[in-house]
């Protein structure tokens, strides 16, 4: 017996295409808010707990962005609406100061005169012991020496 693949649904949207750019968009900077949260990291200082977080994330909020849609079409504007959210936001999100907080990532001073901010190492969640404190204070000397 031979069974024929069905292509309906595929390209049939179960959802209206501006709920999901809009369902998109907010799911994203919920998410964009929730990590900035979470505190300054840098993706090459992620532990795999940090990560495993992120891809548990991703998939929580699968069905929140395309509303049960699961169409080609549905799948392809959401991640359309991701990258293009994505640069609107790197390129325009500093002039708007509610998203600006979101996008501009301050820098802390770690070490001020050659001596730590013990708060502010805190806050990073920096260990003076771990070698993110070691490279920071070695540049600072390095720098200092050729002013």
């Amino acid at each position: 017996m031979h069974t024929v693949v069905s292509m309906r649904g595929v390209l049939d949207l179960g959802v209206p295409l501006w709920e999901i750019v809009l369902r998109t968009m907010v799911v994203y900077i919920t998410v964009l808010g929730l990590l900035r949260l979470g505190g300054k990291r840098e993706l090459g200082t992620m532990s795999p707990a940090d990560l495993v977080v992120i891809l548990i994330i991703a998939n929580a909020v699968q069905n929140a962005m395309n509303g049960g849609d699961v169409s080609l079409v549905g799948g392809l504007v959401s991640a359309a609406t991701l990258v293009g959210g994505n640069l609107l936001l790197g390129r325009f999100g500093r002039s708007i100061p509610i998203l600006g907080r979101l996008v501009v990532e301050e820098p802390t001073l770690l070490v001020q005169d050659g001596k730590p901010i013990t708060e502010n190492l805190k806050h990073e969640h920096v260990d003076k012991k771990g070698g993110g404190y070691h490279r920071s204070h070695r540049r600072f000397r390095q720098v200092r020496e050729k002013m």
